[in-house]
């Protein structure tokens, strides 16, 4: 059996629902999770976490002296471009792994063995392709992947130092670099959706991800580590089991009063377990203005207009048509 540990970074203030993720952490036993931080008031930790007591600034140190460059990291989201060094900076940390991975903590976790068990690790050096999660094989190659330069850059794809250096979040976690780097390079990956990335830009739970069923109205249980998406669909309500669920962006309420083993996940709340009807599932199916979607909006926008992430647009563009021209 692959050993497999996540490392998470973690400052300012834990979420709602924090405790109900580590909680899911720890029926997942066979799995480590590493956390990274300096929060005070962290919770006691089950057996098969542990946390490194480590400052925002003191990882900003380690990041700069690793790579040998001042980076930009003014702030906590934009750890986000710097998960894929994760495997690098903390080799000791790691040695004993066979895999090693980076995970958000906005999101509850599902079997995780039982679903490694159906994916053949041994045919994989990388399994997912987004910043939510994603492990990769502990080994010199997969440590290093995220150095690559030249290739693959185009607008909106970065190289290591362009995402280090801006003080944008470019996610270069994921599409905005190291997915499309493994990519071009022919990493050999897993990338199959068996979890579900719900999306923020509605109230309403849909998933970010094209998938048959992913408009289909629907809500999650959990119940003792198994995790559900049950989705009222054709007429019939059917449940499918997921890897995790990703709540990015939301700020989920916990009404649950009873037990933290059998729960059942709304918009936008972690409510108590109850008995499943259509009717139940299409009350919370409704839709309306999601101010977070405005907010993210306004966000997304302010970024893209900045004069940082511009020249490095233009920048991308220019070498682009160089090459065009070279062909």
């Amino acid at each position: 059996m692959e050993t497999v540990a996540f490392i998470i970074p973690y400052f300012g203030k834990l979420h709602d629902y924090f405790t109900l993720f580590l909680h899911s952490c720890s029926l997942n036993q066979s799995v480590d999770f590493i956390f990274v931080s300096d929060i005070e008031d962290f919770p006691a930790l089950p057996l098969n976490c542990k946390r490194l007591d480590m400052s925002f600034g003191e990882l900003a140190q380690k990041i700069e002296k690793r790579l040998g460059f001042d980076v930009e990291l003014t702030n906590i989201y934009k750890i986000v471009d710097f998960k894929p060094m994760w495997g690098d900076i903390f080799q000791d940390e790691l040695k004993e792994y066979d895999f090693w991975g980076f995970c958000d903590c906005d999101m509850i976790l599902g079997d995780l063995r039982g679903f490694f068990g159906q994916i053949e690790f041994c045919r994989y050096d990388k399994i997912f392709c987004h910043g939510h999660m994603t492990i990769l094989r502990n080994d010199d190659l997969s440590r290093s992947l995220y150095k690559t330069k030249g290739g693959f850059e185009r607008e909106g794809v970065f190289n290591y130092e362009e995402a280090f250096r801006t003080k944008c979040v470019v996610h270069f976690d994921e599409g905005g670099g190291f997915t499309e780097i493994c990519r071009y390079l022919g990493v050999r990956s897993y990338e199959s959706v068996i979890y579900a990335d719900v999306s923020f830009q509605r109230r309403r739970f849909t998933l970010a991800q094209p998938i048959p069923t992913a408009l289909y109205p629907c809500i999650f249980t959990f119940e003792h580590g198994d995790l559900k998406r049950v989705v009222y669909e054709n007429g019939q309500i059917i449940s499918y089991p997921i890897l995790y669920v990703h709540l990015q962006k939301r700020t989920m309420e916990v009404h649950i009063t009873s037990n933290i083993d059998k729960y059942q996940i709304i918009p936008n709340a972690f409510v108590d377990d109850r008995e499943i009807s259509a009717g139940y599932i299409l009350e919370n199916a409704r839709d309306g203005l999601y101010w977070n979607e405005c907010k993210r909006k306004i966000k997304n926008l302010a970024m893209r207009l900045s004069p940082e992430r511009l020249r490095i647009t233009f920048r991308n563009k220019r070498i682009r048509r160089m090459k065009n021209w070279d062909t």
